[in-house]
């Protein structure tokens, strides 16, 4: 089984009794700024990478992460 394929969330929530959201990092920095603020109900978070050239974004609007 790949990285990918191995169901992480369902292997935390049989460990640990909390809430996990499983995110790249430019969507859980858009989260972790939502939660910490209380001004705005869209962030987006630009995320780039020093080496490698690549960069993503994350969306958070009314408390949800926008993926696709």
């Amino acid at each position: 089984m790949h990285f990918r394929e191995y169901p992480l969330e369902a292997a935390l929530k049989e460990e640990y009794p909390f809430r996990f959201v499983i995110a790249n990092n430019a969507n859980a920095a858009a989260l972790g700024i939502y939660h910490l603020q209380n001004d705005y109900t869209t962030v987006v978070c630009h995320s780039q990478l020093v080496k490698g050239g690549r960069g993503g974004q994350g969306i958070v609007v009314d408390g949800k992460v926008l993926t696709g």
